[in-house]
């Protein structure tokens, strides 16, 4: 299923589409260059409306797909029926939190 599929049959809007598709992808790439192992660190994203993606607990970040990630406000709460995130999400959090300007974490 295409990211544009998947978007459209679970509601998501053109920049949650492409930041879980960029997230995969980042997750992808630290895996095939050895920045990262098995289930090692998280990656996250901040949406304009300030709610943040981020990868879930426990989750191999080199097989990431775009359904697999966390949806979550800026207090950790998880907004829709996807995976809990992982418990180093706080780092995530105070980082958007003391500095409003950054988009990914």
């Amino acid at each position: 299923m295409s990211i544009e599929d998947l978007a459209a049959s679970r509601g998501w809007g053109e920049e949650e589409a492409r930041l879980r598709s960029a997230i995969c992808e980042i997750g992808k790439l630290a895996y095939s260059k050895g920045f990262i192992v098995g289930a090692d660190g998280n990656i996250s994203a901040r949406m304009a409306d300030g709610t943040v993606l981020i990868t879930p607990a426990g989750a191999m970040k080199g097989f990431l797909s775009a359904q697999h990630l966390a949806h979550i406000d800026l207090q950790g709460r998880v907004l829709d029926d996807g995976p809990k995130c992982s418990t180093e999400v706080g780092i995530h959090l105070v980082a958007y939190r003391e500095r409003p300007e950054m988009r990914a974490v």
